[in-house]
């Protein structure tokens, strides 16, 4: 079996994108309420799953409105 098949295989069963997204959110709206030192880290942290979202999508090959949830239902 390809090597990128396993990877894919692996990524797709690891990562719930439906609790990602909430976990997101809610970080989101933790960052008004922290001090800027606190908002500063976790806006790192937002940003590395934004880039893990946009992995999943670019290198993996997922579905993208799975990860980013795109349509309207």
């Amino acid at each position: 079996m390809d090597a990128n098949v396993i990877l894919k295989a692996d990524f797709t069963l690891n990562v719930d994108f439906t609790e990602l997204r909430e976990q997101k959110k809610l970080l989101i709206d933790a960052c008004d309420l922290v001090p800027d030192n606190v908002r500063q880290a976790l806006e790192g942290i937002l940003g590395l799953l934004d880039s893990i979202q946009d992995q999943a999508v670019d290198i993996y090959g997922l579905d993208e409105d799975k990860v980013f949830h795109l349509s309207d239902d």
